[in-house]
Parts: structure tokens; sequence; C-alpha cells
């Protein structure tokens, strides 16, 4: 692809085609500084602060950076970079009224489809200004190029297969770097002079977050600048060498369990959270967990754990010891059927029998939950709901009496749950540990109600 014209061509792109593009290659960037806030929280003490869009960025990129979104954000961010140092030493960047042109453009052809641009812009948590900066000039500049490059006349010509061919003979005339051995850590891909970081990639996948997933994210942010606190308060200071000892008693736990298969920690850490173990060491998640172990220990020594043990053991081994891994077959019911769930408690109750008989006619207990259980979220594990204590309060006690009582692999006749009627049945019994183990779980939960506690008192608030 050799160009030989000089100039700028005019544009006439296909505008619903460009709508519809947006959608994969849409990208938000930080917002200006005084609105650069998503989230607002109390450290402890009352004094105000704040969670801003690049922390979430960098919380992203960390997150996603060797994943199939973190790799197409890493193709967005080259690219745009590519298309922005040639138009301009070619001088066919767009104008601002090339720009109105082509959204106005957009937004006719929306609203003729029934949309509109604002619409999408709030679905992508992004304003119009982002959307002319990062997607419109980019593509009115990429158009320009190629018409350039090829001699072409008419938009119309230009494909997306001619735009991805210019953009790998561009990849040939710049020096691009996207190979983690040749870049420092914080950086994730170079074009040029230009280097992007974390903050950067998380910045492309942001409006495609989940916003579920982005609380989360800000949730977690929020505990380590409460945990930071906590722990400059207290003088502890967690260094590297005390990240990596962490790391150590992980890989020993990892790599012992017969439950991973003899994976490789490592292989298991890359594979699981994105993350190579240098990379661990350094994450200031790692950090926190290390700063809220120690606080715990601080907070409730050795001693006051055994006391506790003594005063109350039962109530301990209710939320420590024995474990089941439980399974369930859920079938609905309610006191008067509607266009959901259509069967009474009592037709629930015969369905669950005519179920239970396929059980015991050989069927096994993981197919027929898949076939006939109508819980969604064990359905799809075989009925598997994971392994709880005997004093969880997160499923039924009468689920939960019934499985403390069952032999292993006995299905239990069918039990009335708020939702219907269901089948229990216990895979696998995990003894209570010893007292040593128990302590540990205690002053674990002890850590996580402490954390709960700090939680509420920061009362976060998400604003973007």
């Amino acid at each position: 692809m050799r160009g030989v014209r000089a100039g700028a061509p005019a544009i006439t792109i296909d505008m619903l085609s460009l709508a519809t593009a947006a959608l994969c290659w849409i990208a938000a960037t930080p917002a200006p500084q005084g609105e650069n806030i998503v989230a607002r929280f109390r450290l402890p003490g009352g004094k105000a602060a704040a969670v801003t869009r690049s922390q979430l960025a960098r919380e992203v990129g960390e997150r996603h950076r060797r994943g199939e979104h973190g790799q197409e954000a890493l193709q967005v961010l080259v690219d745009r970079e590519l298309v922005a140092i040639e138009a301009r030493d070619a001088g066919i960047e767009p104008t601002d009224a090339d720009v109105t042109a082509c959204i106005d453009g957009i937004e006719a052809q929306l609203r003729t489809a029934g949309a509109t641009l604002a619409d999408f812009l709030v679905a992508k948590r992004m304003d119009r200004a982002q959307f002319e900066q990062k997607f419109v000039r980019f593509q009115v500049a990429h158009q320009r190029l190629v018409m350039k490059a090829l001699d072409l006349r008419d938009p119309a010509e230009v494909t997306p297969e001619l735009q991805r061919l210019w953009l790998e003979e561009a990849r040939g005339r710049h020096r691009v770097v996207v190979d983690e051995a040749e870049l420092s850590p914080a950086i994730v891909a170079q074009v040029d002079a230009r280097r992007f970081d974390l903050a950067d990639l998380g910045a492309e996948i942001l409006p495609n977050v989940p916003l579920e997933e982005r609380n989360k994210m800000v949730r977690r942010i929020v505990l380590r600048e409460l945990l930071q606190h906590r722990a400059d308060e207290a003088g502890l200071r967690v260094t590297e060498e005390d990240t990596r000892a962490e790391i150590a008693e992980r890989r020993k736990k990892i790599e012992s369990d017969p439950r991973y298969g003899g994976i490789r920690y490592d292989d298991w850490l890359l594979s699981t959270q994105g993350m190579t173990v240098d990379e661990l060491a350094r994450s200031p998640q790692l950090v926190a967990t290390v700063q809220l172990e120690r606080l715990a220990a601080r907070k409730h020594p050795p001693a006051a754990l055994a006391e506790r043990l003594r005063e109350d053991r039962a109530a301990v081994l209710r939320d420590h010891g024995e474990k089941r891994a439980i399974s369930i077959v859920l079938l609905r019911g309610v006191e008067e059927p509607n266009a959901i769930v259509k069967r009474t408690f009592d037709q629930a109750r015969e369905e669950a029998l005519r179920v239970r008989s396929l059980i015991d006619e050989g069927q096994s207990f993981l197919r027929v939950a898949q076939i006939h259980s109508e819980d969604p979220y064990s359905k799809v594990r075989g009925g598997d709901l994971g392994l709880f204590a005997r004093g969880t309060d997160e499923i039924p006690d009468a689920v939960l009496e019934s499985a403390f009582s069952l032999p292993v692999l006995q299905v239990s006749e069918p039990i009335r749950v708020p939702l219907g009627y269901c089948l229990v049945r216990v895979s696998k019994v995990v003894p209570a540990p010893d007292d040593a183990g128990l302590l540990e779980a205690l002053r674990e939960d002890l850590a996580q109600r402490d954390l709960a506690d700090m939680l509420d008192a920061a009362a976060i608030e998400v604003i973007g």
C-alpha cells in the first residue's frame, strides 16, 4: 500500500456503520480534573477521601491486562497512536468542523433507527467530548490516511480490510513494542516515544466493565486506603520481603493440595489472576492482605482467641468446625401459581418425589440436577452449592439440618424451603480442624468482620 496523492480527501463516512463500529472501538479517557472522582468515602476519624477515575482505570488495567479484553484494548491504544502520528505528519488531522459534521450524521441515522447517541453515551458512561476525541477523530483520520495511501477518491472504497492492511504497514514504519519482556513493569506498550501504562489500558477497558465489577473494584480500592490508614496509625510497614513470605506460604498450600492437581503455583496464579509472582509481590492488594492479617493479630492476640475458644467452643465449632459439601435439586412452588412459577407447594413436592425416583433408578444426582433443578446458581454445577459449616446463614436452615444429618452421598426426602421443595445430598465431609486451625479460622473471621465494619463506617458513595 503506497500513496502518491497529497492532500486530505473529503470525508463522507457511512454514519450508521460508524455508530455500529463504536460498540467495539469506543474507549473512555480520564475526565477533567474537577470530574475525576468516581466515589467518595470517609477515612477513620471522618476525614473525606475519594477514589479517582485514574485509580479505577489502573485497577481495571491490572485485572484485565492479559485477558481477551486487555489484549483488544492494547491493540486499540497502539492503532490509535499510529493513526494520530501519521495524520499529524501528513497534515490531514480532522478539524472540529469535520468531527461535528460526522457526529451530526451519526445522530441523524440513529434517530432514523429509533435510537439516540445520548443514550448510547450514557450506557457507556462517557460524554460527547470523549466520544469525539477517542473515536470519531480516529475513524475520520484513519479513513483519510487509507484514501491518501491508495489514491482513492470515494470514501466508500475504504473497507475494514484496507484499514487493517494500512495498520499492519504502519506498524512496520514505527517502533511498536508490546512484548512485556522489553517493557518496564508498569508499561503495557510503546509507540515511538509514547509510552502507555496500566491506567491508559484500563481507561480503554473501563466503559465496557459491568457496573457490578466496577463497584467491586471501587470497594477494593477503598479497603486498601482504609487499611493503609490503619497501618500508618499503628506504625505498621509491609515490605516486599513480607509479601514474598506470604506468597511462599500460598505456594506451599496450593502445590501440596491434591485438589489443584499438582499445578505449579506460578502457573495457577497466571491462569486465574493474570499475574506473575513478581507482580503479585508488588501488588497493593497483597500488601493490604498482609496489613489486614497483622492488624488482626494485634487486635486479636492468641491469648484472647484461646480464651474465646474456651468460653464458647460450641459457637466456634458451628462456624468453623466440620464442613459439608452440599448439593441440591430445587423444584419451585408457591401458594398461588403464577406465570413464572406454575406449581403449588404440594405439586412441587410431588415433582420432587418423581425426580428423586430417577436417582433411585440409577441416574446420577449431578445429571438430574443439571436437567431438572430450578435453582440457576447450582443447576449448572450439577446441584453443587459449595462447602458449608453448620452455622452458615447462606442457605436455609432446613437444608442445613438435613445435610448435617445425612450420610455421604445419600439423597434426602423432599424438604420444604421458601422457594419450594428440594432434594439434598452431601458429597463430602471435611472434619473440624484442630485447635490451632480453629484459632486461625477465628482470627480470619474476626478480621473479616473488622473489615466489614470499616467499610460500613466509610459510607462509600459511588458517583461515576
